[in-house]
């Protein structure tokens, strides 16, 4: 078999292939097969061409695979809603996530709520922090009471700092 239509079938399906996935599968073997046609147009023995074909393929995605998906991927565009992440709330309905029941009250709305798998149940009153969001739903873990005694003296010490700059 002629190795020009070889590696003239290998572009096309290569082509082809990328086309249908878009996930940079086989880009990589497009250049490469293109390198073993003109090789093979200036009749290189074949055992080059597909050692040329295989090094080349193997360069190319280890050394371009990670810029070419960092430039391709796109980063997740944050809601007004991703803003509540990280912060405390208080649980309003009991949260049961066999059950898929629960409510938490954070920044001033209700959100369904749904406990992690590590603390699938927690009760109504406890204070947790909002981990994720879900679709509308908010996963949440509970604080222990140290770290909500901490968190509001910090907010209280940031008020009288910032009350102490505003007298001077």
């Amino acid at each position: 078999m002629n190795m020009i239509y070889l590696w003239i079938a290998v572009i096309v399906l290569s082509a082809a292939s990328e086309a249908a996935t878009l996930t940079l599968v086989s880009i990589w073997f497009i250049p490469s097969a293109v390198i073993a046609l003109v090789l093979a147009m200036f009749s290189v023995d074949v055992w080059i061409q597909v050692l040329l074909f295989f090094v080349l393929s193997i360069v190319l995605l280890l050394t371009t695979r990670r810029f070419a998906m960092r430039c391709i991927v796109k980063k997740q565009t944050p809601t007004n809603a991703d803003r509540i992440i990280g912060m405390n709330g208080i649980v309003t309905e009991e949260i049961d996530t066999i059950k898929q029941t629960g409510q938490v009250h954070v920044d001033g709305q209700l959100w369904s709520a749904r406990g992690t798998t590590d603390v699938p149940n927690i009760k109504k009153d406890t204070v947790v922090r909002i981990e994720r969001i879900e679709g509308v739903k908010v996963i949440v873990t509970p604080v222990s009471e140290a770290s909500v005694d901490k968190e509001l003296n910090q907010k209280e010490n940031a008020a009288q700092t910032d009350t102490t700059n505003i007298d001077q």
